[in-house]
């Protein structure tokens, strides 16, 4: 099975951790990633040194004690 590295990204883009695991092809390795996004961390998956995909990170919902404090939302 290949063996998938997923680069959890800040906000500036740069890695700053990293998880290896095997999947036995692509597309479970996407699903894996969209799992990461969904919590809020971009990832951007590599095989073998290579990117092959970035998955931006899932729409941010600000958490219930915090939303008084946005004001309106969406702003508009």
């Amino acid at each position: 099975m290949p063996t998938y590295v997923f680069f959890l990204t800040n906000h500036l883009g740069e890695p700053f951790e990293a998880h290896e695991l095997e999947f036995p092809d692509d597309q479970q390795a996407f699903n894996h990633a969209e799992i990461l996004a969904a919590r809020q961390y971009p990832v951007e998956i590599r095989r073998g040194g290579e990117l092959i995909k970035q998955i931006p990170m899932g729409e941010w919902q600000a958490e219930d004690w915090l939303k008084p404090h946005l004001g309106p939302w969406p702003l508009t």
